[in-house]
């Protein structure tokens, strides 16, 4: 768990780092920050920056048309968003969406639908 304002402020500036190099189509620069991301969210013990972090490197892979990698890093960053729900609501709905298109890509077809369903019930 962050402790203090200087893990947050640390972490939210990697974060913002991340941001601009996928801003800039830096794929390399973007992966080497979100895996410095989550390592330090790890070392923090901080559910908001892995899954953060998680999330955004499934946005990368898929626009590097590596949607395998993609799903598994969605999957990964709605495991840290559900251990607080009340808190992540809004990132558990935009995970569960983001999965519906990947398994639609792959031609899951159950398992997008599943997916999408379970963003709609979510926003109810």
């Amino acid at each position: 768990m962050i402790t203090n304002k200087r893990e947050e402020i640390e972490l939210e500036g990697l974060h913002k780092g991340v941001q601009l190099a996928m801003s800039k189509r830096g794929g390399d620069k973007a992966l080497i920050l979100l895996n410095e991301l989550i390592q330090v969210a790890k070392q923090y013990n901080s559910i908001k920056y892995l899954g953060v972090g998680n999330a955004l490197k499934g946005f990368l892979y898929y626009g590097l048309g590596e949607v395998k990698l993609a799903i598994n890093c969605f999957e990964t960053a709605l495991s840290f968003f559900s251990k607080r729900p009340e808190i992540f609501f809004d990132e558990i709905k935009q995970n569960k969406n983001s999965l519906g298109i990947l398994y639609r890509d792959i031609v899951e077809y159950k398992e997008a639908l599943q997916a999408l369903f379970d963003s709609i019930e979510i926003s109810e």
